[in-house]
């Protein structure tokens, strides 16, 4: 045990999903499998209903700065779990988790520069930072990459948010326990 509290969640080298839907497929464990369909279809259909790329949880939502790296990982993991599984909303998940690449994210601004091949390296309360990284073009392209080799995921890429329904923060008052 690592001594983090279990209401910790970080975005960064969260593939639980990818590795239990993979592992699954070749060990033959539908019950990984049954895991990771768990996750997928509770927590990151929470996060792509609610607001999409999600810094961590510590115990509540940390918002920013959402980056690519966060966004990938879920990317990678549906991509997974379609191929272990071969259902088709976790096709459509894929493709809308990586539309946030292309726009479909809190600052309404693509982060994927086609011209130049780079992804910038995240979103802040201020808005995009423009810088590149290494981490974050190596990140996205590897999300947009896994999607565009399925022309059913790809399909949803265009995709933009037209209602949501948000975390909420309320603050605790200290005198109720």
């Amino acid at each position: 045990m690592d001594g983090k509290p279990p209401t910790l969640w970080h975005a960064w080298g969260s593939r639980q999903m990818m590795a239990l839907a993979l592992s699954g497929k070749l060990l033959r464990r539908p019950d990984w499998i049954h895991s990771a369909e768990r996750e997928a279809n509770h927590w990151t259909v929470h996060l792509l209903a609610s607001r999409g790329n999600l810094h961590g949880m510590n115990p509540g939502p940390v918002l920013y700065p959402e980056q690519p790296y966060g966004m990938e990982v879920i990317v990678q993991g549906l991509v997974q779990l379609y191929r272990s599984t071969k259902k088709d909303h976790y096709a459509r998940l894929a493709g809308l988790a990586a539309s946030w690449f292309l726009g479909n994210n809190t600052a309404g601004r693509a982060m994927y520069d086609s011209r130049t091949g780079r992804v910038f390296d995240g979103i802040d309360e201020k808005g995009v930072n423009y810088n590149s990284g290494a981490e974050a073009t190596i990140s996205g392209l590897l999300a947009l990459q896994e999607v565009l080799e399925y022309p059913q995921m790809a399909s949803y890429l265009p995709c933009r948010e037209t209602a949501a329904r948000r975390f909420r923060i309320w603050p605790a008052r200290s005198e109720t326990p």
